[in-house]
């Protein structure tokens, strides 16, 4: 899993041209129970979206579960909003990669409230 973790860094890191190179142009992408994002293109939108909602993320890696193509993580997102006020939120994301190792689906569950509310709102 040292890709996935590497991916990580990529996303606390505001890698937005790596995060979307792990990932395939058919991707899915399903925060919560707000409509998915179909394609790289509504992800990169969403991405976008996601790092202007807050100053920063870590994310703490606690378990992962599954295979290298298909997995689940279990994680504490350690954000930083806008406000200053530090968050740490558990999440659980379930993950599938094709034969090649890009990401073709991504389903998040996270409760963060107002940190996520633009994100989950817009991209669809």
């Amino acid at each position: 899993f040292d890709w996935y973790v590497s991916f990580l860094g990529d996303v606390d890191g505001r890698a937005a041209a790596a995060v979307l190179a792990a990932i395939h142009d058919d991707c899915v992408v399903q925060v919560n129970d707000s409509l998915p994002a179909f394609s790289k293109a509504a992800i990169a939108r969403g991405l976008e979206l996601y790092y202007d909602a807050f100053e920063k993320v870590e994310h703490e890696v606690l378990n992962i579960y599954g295979s290298d193509q298909n997995f689940a993580a279990e994680l504490l997102c350690h954000y930083t909003p806008l406000n200053g006020e530090r968050a740490t939120i558990p999440a659980a994301v379930i993950y599938d990669r094709d034969a090649s190792g890009l990401l073709i689906s991504i389903r998040l569950y996270i409760s963060a409230g107002s940190i996520f509310e633009a994100f989950t709102s817009t991209a669809r």
